[in-house]
């Protein structure tokens, strides 16, 4: 079997099976799959059909590359943007260890069609869960994280519009240039 065929039977396979999520997102009100929720399933199957998953970091972009162990020469590639991360409290290397954990997630979750409900659906719905207002609108945590995740440019200005309306004007311009930062790699893209 070629590279798509095997990835074809991994996915098929891992598709019939229940996958729970552990994750939490209290700041949008929704639940996610952590990576040990599903690549351990993911690992096994992946041995089994002869596939191997090479993640890497590089030049702004997260790269998961699924090579047919069998053919080395035969692969797919699977790419997003890295984005990035200012978690309160963290130091740099720690934001930058977030972002390549969250990058890793996605492209896993990429390569299998791991399904779940769209994040940016939950958030536009859902109210943050917070005692106060000044602590979530000083947190834009999720905003970034979401707007690192846009696929497309129609995503990111989704997302970015409601934050930007609700953001005070300091949180504003360091959002501005995240926002700028996001549209210039997805602009290359296309």
């Amino acid at each position: 079997m070629n590279v798509y065929e095997k990835l074809n039977a991994v996915r098929k396979e891992f598709l019939e099976k229940e996958h729970r999520k552990s994750g939490k997102n209290s700041y949008a009100g929704y639940d996610y799959f952590e990576l040990s929720d599903f690549l351990p399933d993911v690992l096994t199957l992946f041995a089994k059909n002869g596939l191997c998953g090479h993640f890497s970091a590089r030049d702004g972009l997260a790269i998961l590359e699924v090579i047919n162990t069998e053919k080395t020469d035969e692969k797919i590639v699977f790419s997003s943007p890295l984005g990035s991360a200012s978690l309160k409290g963290c130091h740099e290397i720690q934001n930058i260890g977030a972002c390549i954990t969250y990058a890793r997630r996605y492209l896993w979750g990429c390569v299998i069609e791991l399904i779940e409900n769209d994040a940016l659906d939950s958030s536009d719905t859902t109210e943050p869960d917070k005692t106060s207002d000044q602590e979530y609108q000083d947190d834009w945590t999720y905003v970034y994280t979401a707007m690192g995740d846009a696929s497309t440019l129609e995503e990111l200005k989704a997302i970015f519009g409601p934050a930007w309306n609700k953001a005070k004007d300091n949180d504003k311009l360091k959002m501005e240039k995240e926002y700028k930062r996001l549209k210039a790699i997805l602009e290359k893209k296309q």
